[in-house]
């Protein structure tokens, strides 16, 4: 089995609206599987899924990288999953087969969920992450416990797919550009955080993300852009970045010049002159 180039150019407009208009027909969850089966052995859905994961991993040290990989995005398309294990573009029939069984066993265990949809007539599959609680335990990282609640998608509906496919592929950019980042569902919203010479930055993507964008840069100083379609909205979002600008091999580029140090002394000011008119609330009526 070979494996073929990554997708890491977003969707194109003309993509969005053919999708759009097949009135996702051509989107289909795949149904839990009744029953499965690991090293020939026949897996009771009440099973300790922690325990047995970390069995698995244990006795084969590269299936450990298919859960590994959802503690960095939860929307994985499947032939990203087999490219994670290959050796030089090529999988044996017996890995192709264990990775085969532990993603149906991940479904089984209701860890994962499978959709099946079509772009431009071309078949995509991609496994969701929707219960991270066992991801925390599996791994027992500080970073994961911190961030438990963003990490799944527990109610993903179809409807999200186009969002959740575009952040996939600026991910894997980013990837391919040897910066590391983490794919993050912070209320439905599709948000990719990474760092870029020393200063933290995110993408957004979506149309409802703008309390997101709001928490996320207030409490955490980190500042937004915002991916976005020119024909989908009357005025460019605050730090908005043209979809077809992500094509850019150096992502250097995408934040136009952008000085975070100046930002953040902004923001700061900001927050300190909103601290003090909540402790004085009496000024502020008149205008201090």
């Amino acid at each position: 089995m070979r494996n073929n180039k990554i997708k890491s150019t977003p969707l194109t407009m003309d993509e969005i609206n053919k999708f759009n208009q097949s009135e996702y027909l051509s989107i289909r969850k795949i149904k839990t599987p009744k029953n499965a089966k690991f090293d020939g052995i026949e897996i009771p859905q009440t099973i300790e899924k922690t325990i047995l994961l970390k069995r698995i991993v244990k006795k084969y040290k590269r299936l450990g990288m298919i859960p590994n990989i959802f503690s960095f995005t939860p929307f994985i398309k499947e032939e990203q999953l087999y490219a994670s294990i290959m050796t030089e573009g090529r999988i044996s029939n017996e890995l192709h087969n264990q990775v085969k069984s532990l993603l149906r066993l991940m479904r089984y265990l209701n860890i994962l969920v499978k959709y099946e949809y079509q772009i431009n007539l071309e078949k995509n599959i991609a496994y969701i992450l929707v219960d991270s609680d066992t991801l925390v335990s599996l791994y027992n990282d500080k970073e994961l416990r911190k961030t438990r609640d963003i990490i799944s998608i527990p109610e993903f509906n179809r409807r999200m797919i186009m969002e959740w496919e575009n952040a996939s592929r600026i991910l894997n950019k980013i990837g391919e550009a040897q910066i590391q980042a983490r794919l993050r569902n912070l209320k439905g919203t599709p948000t990719i955080f990474l760092e870029h010479q020393n200063h933290p930055y995110a993408l957004m993507f979506g149309s409802n993300y703008s309390q997101q964008a709001y928490f996320v840069e207030n409490h955490y100083g980190i500042p937004v852009f915002i991916p976005y379609y020119p024909e989908q909205v009357n005025e460019q979002p605050l730090r908005g970045i043209k979809f077809q600008d992500l094509n850019d091999e150096n992502v250097q580029n995408w934040f136009g010049g952008f000085q975070f140090d100046h930002w953040n002394e902004n923001r700061e000011k900001r927050l300190a002159e909103k601290e003090r008119k909540q402790k004085h609330p009496f000024l502020s009526k008149f205008g201090f």
